[in-house]
């Protein structure tokens, strides 16, 4: 349940105006006192609904003390609107004929003039019943119009001390190109005001309503269509763009539109012993964005045993690498494997045996049983085009080691042994060193 205000007459019709530095109100009536004469009070309500008193107030604000005689209260029913130029409230009413005005303060304080004599807005109302003059606030020249019935017509007055007198008209066009740190807007002023305009541009911003006091940059000068750059932004930030032109008169201002930059994160590609990599390693992507290719080289003697990072990667043998959907800060690691051959020749003894035998080590480190590889082992003869002679998968090197027989080797050949390490996919991952035997 709310406040209540006490004293007000039946046929009261109130008004209220929000002030919006400190957000309270301001409720303004017409009452007829036991003289028979009307007077306008007011009273300033909190942000919460209570009651706000000024030191040593004490009852309701008389806003205006100088009503006549009516019989009826819609006679001089008032208006309220918040002059954000001046700070302060507008009460405006119909005295009869004369249109009138008063400040109050947010506090309640009446500023600049009495109750017992308010200032004059027009001296020509026409005094019918439910005369009750129209008020706005125009925030762009920091005025309040007032208006008002002249029996045949619409009467109209500024008041306040703003103006908008020979403002150039601008407008602000599209925001493109967003990226994490920069962006571009297109805009064109489309009049003058009568006079040359000196500068135009954007201000933009993380609040509503950037202006020139802020950040800004400037286009050019003149009539027609312009555009230019907005850098120096922030990932995942929303800012605040208008257009303005300026001269001699002011400077007037295009509409606000908004933006928000993605976020832009860092991927960085490093390799362990045993190979190199290829491509851009330091990485900047936007939020759901990819990566270019890294691809993975292992030197000879080690195989590419797949990527392992951070940031929610899940590790993989691709290679080529390409992340797509980046949504966070990565640091990526390529694995690379020894891979090594160790063997000797056992020669060879009477009649049981007619050939040699090679005895062959494969050695690694110890690697993941899972890993989607296929160790190949080839022997050429004499240097003569190689032939396969043993396949085998990670599984076997689960312990680093894997032992194969080579049982027909000839007397005085010689025998060169190597290793081709392949992808599930077919694609080279490494190779060891020569053993020749």
């Amino acid at each position: 349940e709310g406040s209540h205000i006490s004293g007000i007459h039946a046929f009261s019709q109130p008004e209220v105006g929000w002030e919006s530095r400190s957000h309270r109100f301001l409720v303004a009536w017409t009452q007829i006192n036991g003289d028979g004469y009307q007077r306008i009070y007011g009273h300033i309500v909190n942000p919460n609904g209570s009651l706000f008193y000024k030191p040593g107030q004490q009852g309701n604000i008389v806003i205006a003390d100088n009503t006549i005689y009516q019989s009826s209260p819609f006679n001089v029913n008032p208006n309220v609107i918040f002059d954000r130029t001046g700070g302060n409230f507008l009460v405006v009413y119909t005295n009869q004929d004369p249109i009138y005005g008063q400040y109050i303060a947010p506090d309640g304080a009446l500023v600049g003039t009495s109750a017992e004599e308010n200032f004059l807005i027009g001296d020509r109302g026409y005094g019918s019943t439910f005369n009750k003059p129209g008020v706005a606030f125009n925030s762009r020249c920091g005025q309040c119009m007032v208006c008002w019935s002249e029996l045949e017509y619409m009467a109209l007055a500024t008041v306040g001390n703003g103006g908008c007198a020979n403002l150039p008209v601008v407008k602000t066009g599209e925001i493109g190109n967003v990226t994490g740190i920069s962006a571009t807007c297109d805009g064109r002023v489309e009049l003058d005001g009568g006079l040359d305009v000196t500068a135009r541009g954007f201000c933009w911003g993380v609040n509503p309503n950037p202006g020139l006091q802020g950040n800004h940059t400037v286009a050019g000068k003149g009539l027609g269509n312009f555009e230019g750059s907005i850098s120096g932004l922030s990932p995942n930030t929303t800012y605040y763009v208008r257009a303005f032109a300026a001269s001699s008169g002011g400077t007037g201002f295009g509409v606000e539109r908004s933006f928000t930059t993605p976020a832009v994160f860092k991927v960085t590609f490093s390799s362990q012993n045993g190979g190199s990599l290829k491509g851009e390693l330091s990485q900047t992507a936007l939020f759901g964005n990819s990566t270019s290719p890294v691809e993975a080289i292992a030197q000879t003697g080690f195989f590419f045993t797949g990527w392992k990072g951070d940031g929610g990667f899940a590790s993989t043998m691709a290679n080529p690498l390409t992340l797509a959907n980046v949504t966070a800060d990565m640091t990526i690691i390529a694995g690379f494997s020894p891979i090594g051959l160790q063997g000797e020749r056992i020669t060879s003894r009477g009649q049981s045996l007619k050939n040699d035998i090679g005895d062959i080590d494969i050695a690694c480190d110890a690697i993941d049983s899972s890993l989607p590889l296929t160790f190949k082992l080839y022997r050429s003869i004499n240097g003569a085009g190689r032939q396969l002679i043993a396949q085998f998968t990670a599984t076997d090197l689960a312990d680093g080691h894997h032992h194969i027989l080579d049982p027909t080797l000839d007397n005085q050949t010689t025998y060169l042994y190597t290793i081709e390490v392949l992808t599930n996919h077919g694609a080279k991952a490494g190779s060891s060193q020569n053993l020749i035997l």
